[in-house]
């Protein structure tokens, strides 16, 4: 399926974007995380509508208390944008929103994930007596079947962060992990991010950029539920952008996790924004020429 992705990421992708807000955090709170990422989506907006020339609007969900029927409006909304042809990015709110902005694609194609994250959010999910958390989207999309295991790759992932069993089941479903130990050397990062990306791209008709602000470190990124000392940097993220952009099956980003009552001077409000600004306009956007 040469042609799987519904935009072709080029110098006029902020033409066909449609920012979505998923302002709710019970998928945190299922895991007595620390909440406020129900506002991520709305700090977002406020920077975002600051940058020049940017005529992009942030759409946010109206979302209640029952996150199925939240799960249900998001899937909706992200599978109207790619009905229209649009290049869907995402914010939350819980990580948990994965599960439904990567099942809006179902039927469209096999689908690849690289999720850029301190954390598996391969947690274990079983209704009624494990419900749904923001550290089980991935695992709830495999058991369903709409994403295979051995197209989802965890990149970043932090050892003190995840518990035992849950590298015995990534080891089980043969998911492929890239964990921090081997990205300490900020030369090796992009060039593997980008392996990473193409070996998707290989055996995948579309591929979902998912990144988790906690993979940041807490000096780009202190306002999440859990922050990370060590992690990526600014450059790190802008670089993924400014390449993923460009590639033609890219379907999506999404960031997640992003709380402001837990942020300082709306640090990781501002970098969410303009890694979604380098993501949109690449790396001169649309700057007049002298």
């Amino acid at each position: 399926m040469e042609n799987a992705s519904p935009c072709n990421f080029s110098q006029e992708l902020h033409k066909r974007v449609q920012i979505l807000g998923f302002p709710d955090d019970l998928g945190i709170r299922a895991l007595n995380g620390r909440s406020g990422a129900s506002l991520g989506p709305q700090a977002f907006s406020e920077i975002w509508r600051k940058f020049p020339e940017n005529a992009i609007s942030v759409g946010l969900l109206a979302l209640g208390q029952d996150l199925e029927t939240n799960y249900h409006r998001a899937q909706e909304a992200v599978g109207e944008a790619f009905n229209q042809g649009r290049c869907p990015v995402v914010i939350g709110g819980g990580h948990d929103y994965a599960y439904p902005w990567i099942k809006a694609f179902a039927g469209r194609g096999t689908v690849g994930v690289l999720n850029v994250d301190a954390h598996f959010d391969l947690r274990r999910y079983h209704e009624p007596h494990v419900p749904m958390s923001s550290g089980a989207p991935f695992r709830r999309l495999i058991q369903e079947g709409i994403l295979r295991a051995r197209n989802l790759v965890e990149f970043g992932i932090q050892a003190h962060a995840n518990a035992p069993e849950l590298f015995e089941y990534v080891r089980a479903n043969r998911i492929r992990r890239v964990t921090w130990d081997r990205l300490r050397d900020p030369r090796q990062r992009f060039k593997q991010f980008k392996a990473e990306w193409l070996r998707l791209e290989h055996k995948c008709d579309a591929v979902f950029l998912s990144v988790d602000l906690d993979a940041f470190s807490y000096a780009y990124a202190p306002g999440v539920s859990s922050p990370q000392a060590e992690g990526f940097c600014a450059t790190d993220g802008f670089e993924m952008m400014e390449w993923v952009r460009t590639r033609k099956k890219g379907v999506s980003v999404g960031f997640f996790e992003l709380s402001p009552p837990l942020d300082h001077g709306d640090l990781t409000s501002r970098f969410c924004a303009q890694m979604a600004w380098h993501f949109v306009y690449g790396k001169t956007g649309r700057l007049p020429s002298k």
